[in-house]
């Protein structure tokens, strides 16, 4: 439906034809917000054509008057269906016209929406993330009845020299994956170590099996399997790049299992992945980790000689009280 915005612009949902307009507009807000571009047609394409992804219903443009997108907003919603993420973006030419707020609205009907599936008892929420140096965009939320429910770092190392060897706790082999035996061995063990983690909820195999496998830059050479005989006792799963940083490695899952930690082996596929990112010629790696860490994630890259390089911050609305079915704290 195309309908016109207080503003005189037009709203309507995006389609696959956008994706080159729309990856042009939110690179110009992150240019303006952050100094960099962080999106590459390639993975906006690969995020619409997700099995998970109704471009109808999920998404929405606002156009000028030439038909050229000036905003954009998205919506991921999890299973169970007790919370949606939402995503939104005004062109910096645009802002201080009330566009914002527009998309704001669109994603709280979108919640109102996928709400109606979740369990009756089921405590429901609205997500988003804003970087912490984007006041203005954390003020908006907060103004909507958002409020900060969680801090995030990207931590990141150099690699200028080569990284310590690992150290393998005794009875523990490393190789790695293998995408037609150990795809779902390798979704388990991520699955479960993430059980401690904060605002977990069962990640299915098929989203796993998209996200992760069938990313655009997906490399088994960089899955790194810590095995006690045949069973995964870790994993780490990473990527040669992100978007906005083609020269940083990226350590996108590191999860060691309850009875493996406090070992030492997840220092140890720290070292084993800086290793290979450094063999590879990546001047430095990164990832994204809860700042209050559940398991004391923090203090192990601390260890490993990282540092908290940016920071995010999560902001909530909750639609609906009730039982939360998220991971708040770790269970016994």
């Amino acid at each position: 439906m195309v309908e016109e915005t207080t503003v005189g612009l037009r709203t309507r949902p995006a389609r696959l034809e956008d994706v080159e307009a729309v990856t042009a507009l939110l690179n110009a807000c992150s240019v303006f917000d952050s100094g960099a571009p962080d999106t590459v047609v390639e993975t906006l394409r690969f995020e619409w054509e997700s099995p998970k992804m109704n471009l109808d219903t999920d998404t929405l443009l606002v156009t000028n008057g030439d038909g050229k997108p000036v905003a954009h907003a998205s919506t991921f919603e999890m299973e169970p269906p007790v919370r949606i993420f939402g995503f939104g973006r005004v062109h910096p030419d645009y802002r201080g016209q009330g566009i914002g707020a527009t998309l704001l609205k669109w994603i709280e009907a979108r919640g109102h929406q996928t709400m109606k599936k979740a369990p009756a008892d089921a405590r429901f929420t609205l997500n988003q993330s804003v970087e912490q140096r984007n006041a203005p965009a954390a003020d908006l939320l907060k103004a909507h009845g958002y409020t900060m429910a969680r801090r995030f770092w990207r931590m990141e190392i150099a690699l200028n020299d080569a990284p310590p060897p690992p150290v393998w706790p005794e009875g523990i082999t490393v190789r790695t994956m293998d995408v037609e035996k150990d795809a779902r061995a390798v979704h388990a063990a991520i699955d479960t170590a993430f059980q401690d983690h904060w605002g977990f909820m069962p990640w299915p195999y098929e989203q796993f099996e998209y996200y992760m496998l069938k990313d655009p830059t997906f490399d088994p050479s960089l899955v790194f399997m810590a095995m006690d005989g045949e069973k995964v006792a870790g994993v780490s799963f990473c990527f040669p790049r992100i978007d906005e940083d083609p020269d940083m490695g990226w350590v996108g899952d590191l999860g060691v299992l309850r009875e493996y930690r406090k070992r030492g082996l997840g220092l140890a596929l720290l070292h084993h992945s800086f290793g290979e990112f450094y063999r590879r010629g990546k001047p430095r790696a990164g990832l994204g980790v809860d700042s209050q860490s559940l398991t004391g994630a923090t203090r192990l890259y601390e260890r490993a000689g990282m540092h908290a390089a940016r920071t995010w911050d999560r902001y909530e609305k909750e639609l609906r009280p009730g039982k939360d079915y998220t991971v708040q704290a770790l269970s016994e």
